[in-house]
């Protein structure tokens, strides 16, 4: 007989992310990795070696299994190898993957054995997802989809060959301690913004760092925090963000924080502005809501669904510098509206993004798809019945 649920110990999950460069979804799956294993579970992880991920999760004594690139045919090559780790790994009972391109290698080895349940988070332009032919075919293999919007869930349920009661909203679970702002400006209106390790585009930056001279002369005398984590001395490009600043003659008003990202940091400024189009969705924007402060952010529909409408903050297109000028103007001169709405609004939203809901729900997730895998293999009759 098949227990009603089973626990965390009981099961061996590998996870997949294969990106290289830094991006907030590492934490995430940092944070999920760990709390599987304190919470008894025996994760696994796939990454590339030397990658961002591979460094966090070597210090975190993560179990890993690295693909390779090669020059021509790399995703081919990378699909050839997590085929033939899952073909020779007999101990999985569940797969979490972070990225997209890997489904199509799950889902070919995972349609041969039912055992194994797939779980998919999506945090990526679901319009740049879509690939017919062997996609639609393998990617119905997914056991459940996890997304952080109810945009995205729409899209989602459009524009991939998937059942809707596999899609599965979840909160965003940010850690975040929460503290107060500064509050309403008086004086100097304090701007940050969060560089990447991997960002080495400072011209995307450049509609914000134009704009801190002439709303000087607008009368609102404006700095702007760049905030990456760790150290700013060991960001790959620092010394041509320092450049671009110098050669503009912005040092006045530009500086580099060299700490870890989260409420701290973020406390200390009256907006956040967000120039990261590369996802729909960027913890990062959730985390400034999650402190009080408001936003400005490019405008996309999962975005502008995040802040309310214009309730916790206001969208700007992309690259505009003027429209974004007119935005940040626009918050400061309405400052105590968007703080009264964030005011209203911070219970609902730690409630449902908080670390805490997260964990609970994300592993509770595990249990009910394992266990209905395990039922469905026994019904079919799998040789692997041992946790019947």
């Amino acid at each position: 007989m098949v227990r009603d649920k089973l626990r965390l110990s009981d099961l061996n999950v590998l996870f997949i992310y294969l990106e290289e460069g830094p991006h907030p979804i590492i934490d995430r799956v940092i944070t999920d990795l760990t709390n599987f294993r304190n919470l008894g579970g025996n994760p696994m992880l796939i990454c590339r070696k030397g990658s961002n991920l591979d460094k966090k999760a070597d210090h975190e004594d993560i179990p890993r299994e690295y693909v390779h690139s090669k020059k021509l045919f790399s995703l081919g090559y990378e699909i050839f190898q997590i085929v033939n780790f899952l073909r020779k790994e007999q101990r999985l009972d569940l797969v979490h993957s972070y990225s997209y391109d890997p489904l199509l290698a799950l889902g070919f080895v995972l349609k041969r054995d039912n055992r194994i349940p797939l779980i998919y988070t999506c945090n990526e332009k679901v319009s740049e997802l879509y690939r017919p032919f062997w996609h639609d075919y393998f990617i119905t293999r997914l056991d459940q989809v996890i997304t952080f919007s109810p945009i995205m869930v729409e899209q989602l349920k459009e524009r991939l060959p998937f059942l809707k009661r596999k899609l599965f909203l979840s909160g965003a679970g940010i850690e975040m301690r929460a503290k107060p702002n500064l509050g309403k400006p008086e004086g100097t209106l304090k701007l940050c913004t969060f560089v990447s390790g991997s960002q080495s585009d400072v011209e995307s930056f450049l509609p914000l760092l134009i704009n801190l001279p002439l709303l000087e002369i607008q009368g609102v005398k404006t700095t702007l925090s760049l905030v990456t984590e760790g150290s700013w001395f060991e960001h790959p490009h620092f010394e041509k963000f320092k450049r671009t600043i110098l050669e503009r003659g912005l040092e006045h008003f530009v500086s580099f924080h060299s700490q870890s990202w989260g409420s701290v940091s973020l406390s200390q400024h009256h907006i956040f502005v967000s120039v990261s189009t590369s996802r729909p969705f960027d913890e990062h924007e959730l985390s400034a809501l999650m402190c009080r402060l408001p936003v400005l952010i490019p405008r996309t529909s999962v975005r502008a669904d995040m802040i309310g409408h214009e309730r916790l903050g206001l969208t700007y297109k992309p690259g505009d510098s003027r429209e974004m000028r007119a935005k940040i103007l626009e918050i400061y001169q309405h400052y105590g509206r968007f703080a009264h709405f964030l005011d209203l609004d911070f219970e609902g939203l730690h409630e449902k993004h908080g670390f805490e809901t997260y964990v609970s729900e994300l592993f509770n997730l595990y249990e009910r798809v394992a266990l209905q895998r395990l039922r469905f293999s026994l019904k079919k009759g799998s040789i692997r019945a041992s946790k019947a």
